[in-house]
């Protein structure tokens, strides 16, 4: 065993004199033989000088992977829309390094298994700047121990929870110098955790916040990580894999319980669409497929036409491009449903270059036609983003709207799109409308505000800035839900994924129910995911810095569990026929998961269909729709019948234009 080894085991023997079964024996120098190394690394195997293709968040090197990643991330060595950061391999004195050059908050990629609990983790590093250093106990990229060089300070050891950074360590001896190679070591020992660099120890801290956890690499600034290794005892070796075997059979039981997934419609829609969708579009109770065609390569954001197609491919009615769209990109953006003028069938809400239109959904025919509102701005028609159903004049039925642009107005309008009243708000995404107070009018959420039917702020969101969208700060309500997470008499409740704000539970008279600080709350969902449980769960996803922690809350907002899983926002799918859906994400590769967050069954395809998994046929039973090329691929559970009717906005609101009429 290398010097370095041995060094390190008489460390680890020298924390775990006071355990009643040590990691690893104490007085017994043969055990240092026995050590068992869990992990090395010493970049070697990559190709030199090169950047690297992480491109996108969750893209592995090697053993490696890539949890972070922003859009304010700027650098003139990578496309900003990547909004990835690439490292580099370099080759120094014989050795290879992992380089991150440029300056950039909480750059994290992380390596090992959830399950390593005590161990000893080993690697070079040097600062140019910093502040980087190894991360231990990695439970996700908000929470861990981080332990921090950075040039002309001392050594610290953090406790990261979330948005706080303690100090749980500091060597105010040991100041690091720009651009030297320093040896760290880090013993993890149950509660104990101990540093050292050169062999000089630096600090021992007792801690119990996090019991477990892989290693990772931080960086927040221009630094380089080389030689990496982790070992622990063979006692704790033979746990974790005895811990790592026993959840791969449970996620194996879990998988073999899943009903086989079979193929049961493909369809090819003619051309090559933009964009496809599902929808139920003339009322006959089976979806119809929508697809929108770009106006030239390279502009998928845009559409020259809508066209609606049956089954078996079959056209049913084009909307062409506007005839009136000179000086403006044409679009044929379909934003929304319903029944609009309560004739009983379902009209289209389309944005058409400067017109606003509504459309008869079994034809195709253009009822309606008004001009898009300005924005204020630039006094020129405003690109819309979204629109609302609602009822804001206490009618019998649901007919008035409310149109967005990205960030900033709303407008609303009568079915007969006659304007009602307009805002210039810090409006997010995908405002929601409920009558809370039980008047007949809805109420509207929109951003960290919510509207009376006429318009005026009853209240806004405690802490978050109703009137702009500001970063760093609470920027906007990414996704906001209405429901009675508690049952049919629970009281109404308000969440909101409130980007950097984190996710928030409110009361229907502004009071904040539970408030976590998670990271970039990006998307909610909720569903009865853990049938045990009599409430509705909230599934949050994080994007933007810590990507996608997956948090599982209860309806009072009480924090269950959380998960770091590399994907998407999770969308409810009923797929066993029960009221307990499943989730998947819009890249179904991944395939479905449990309440528990475990992986229940694989799948293969990559779904761009919205609503992503809706009921086709009429069976009671939730479908999953991906896309292959221009063909439409429609997967079922085998064997299932349903003993449950999902309610009709059982999905998330990003993805599917009529959920947002709904509340319950």
């Amino acid at each position: 065993m290398s010097r370095k080894l041995v060094g390190a085991a008489v460390l680890l023997a020298g924390l775990l004199l006071n355990r009643q079964t040590p990691a690893i024996p104490v007085g017994d120098s043969s055990c240092r033989g026995r050590m068992v190394e869990l992990f090395s690394e010493n970049f070697s195997k990559y190709p030199r000088n090169e950047v690297l293709d992480l491109k996108r968040f969750g893209q592995r090197l090697g053993p490696w992977q890539l949890m972070t990643q922003h859009f304010s991330w700027h650098s003139p060595r990578y496309d900003r829309r990547q909004m990835a950061l690439p490292f580099r391999i370099i080759e120094l004195d014989g050795q290879c390094f992992l380089t991150q050059p440029e300056s950039f908050s909480n750059v994290v990629i992380k390596a090992g298994r959830p399950q390593w609990r005590d161990y000893v983790l080993e690697l070079d590093v040097a600062v140019e700047d910093g502040p980087a250093g190894p991360i231990v106990r990695y439970v996700t990229s908000r929470q861990n121990y981080w332990v921090c060089f950075q040039s002309g300070q001392p050594v610290k050891l953090y406790r990261r929870d979330q948005d706080v950074h303690e100090v749980l360590g500091i060597c105010e001896t040991c100041r690091i110098e720009r651009n030297r190679l320093y040896r760290c070591r880090v013993v993890c020992d149950g509660p104990r955790l101990a540093v050292s660099v050169d062999g000089r120890q630096l600090m021992v801290v007792e801690d119990k916040a996090y019991s477990q956890g892989q290693i990772a690499l931080r960086t927040d600034g221009p630094c380089r990580f080389g030689s990496v290794k982790v070992f622990t005892s063979p006692q704790e070796a033979e746990r974790i894999a005895a811990e790592i075997s026993a959840i791969e059979a449970r996620a194996t039981a879990a998988m073999k319980k899943m009903p086989p997934t079979r193929l049961i419609h493909s369809v090819v829609v003619p051309g090559n669409p933009a964009h496809m969708r599902v929808l139920d579009v003339n009322d006959d109770g089976v979806p119809e497929i929508i697809a929108s065609y770009a106006p030239e390569a390279g502009r998928s954001r845009e559409a020259g036409r809508l066209a609606v197609f049956d089954w078996n491919g079959n056209r049913m009615w084009t909307l062409e491009p506007s005839a009136v769209a000179e000086g403006w990109r044409t679009f044929a953006v379909f934003l929304n449903y319903g029944d609009i003028d309560a004739d009983g069938s379902t009209e289209l809400i389309v944005v058409r270059g400067p017109e606003i239109l509504i459309v008869d959904g079994a034809t195709g025919r253009v009822e309606r036609v008004s001009p898009v509102p300005n924005d204020r701005r630039s006094n020129k028609p405003a690109i819309l983003h979204g629109c609302l159903v609602c009822n804001l004049r206490g009618l019998p039925c649901a007919r008035d709207l409310i149109f967005k642009d990205e960030y900033t107005h709303l407008w609303a309008y009568t079915d007969e799109l006659r304007p009602l009243w307009d805002r210039a708000l810090n409006i997010g995404h995908y405002p929601r409308a409920c009558d809370l107070d039980g008047d007949g009018k809805d109420e509207v959420m929109a951003g960290y505000s919510l509207l009376a039917a006429d318009g005026r702020t009853l209240w806004t969101v405690p802490g978050a800035d109703p009137e702009k969208n500001v970063y760093p700060g609470s920027e906007h309500a990414d996704a906001i839900l209405i429901e009675r997470f508690g049952g049919p008499e629970a009281p109404w409740r308000i969440a909101l994924a409130a980007s950097d704000f984190g996710f928030v539970l409110l009361d229907s008279r502004g009071q904040v129910v539970a408030h976590h600080r998670i990271g970039h709350a990006q998307w909610l969902s909720a569903a009865r995911f853990r049938p045990q449980r009599p409430d509705r769960q909230i599934v949050v996803g994080t994007a933007w810095g810590n990507h996608n922690i997956i948090h599982l809350f209860d309806g009072d907002g009480k924090l269950l569990m959380l998960r770091e899983m590399n994907f998407g926002p999770p969308i409810p799918v009923y797929w066993l026929g029960t009221e307990s859906p499943l989730f998947t994400v819009p890249s179904w590769a991944a395939g479905l998961f449990n309440g528990d967050l475990d992986r229940v069954l694989r799948a293969t395809g990559e779904v761009v269909v919205p609503p992503f998994a809706c009921d086709v046929n009429a069976d009671g039973v939730d479908e999953l729709l991906a896309r292959e090329g221009n063909k439409l691929l429609v997967y079922a559970p085998q064997g299932i019948q349903a003993v449950f009717k999902p309610p009709p906005a059982n999905r998330p609101n990003w993805f599917v234009p009529g959920a947002n009429s709904h509340c319950r």
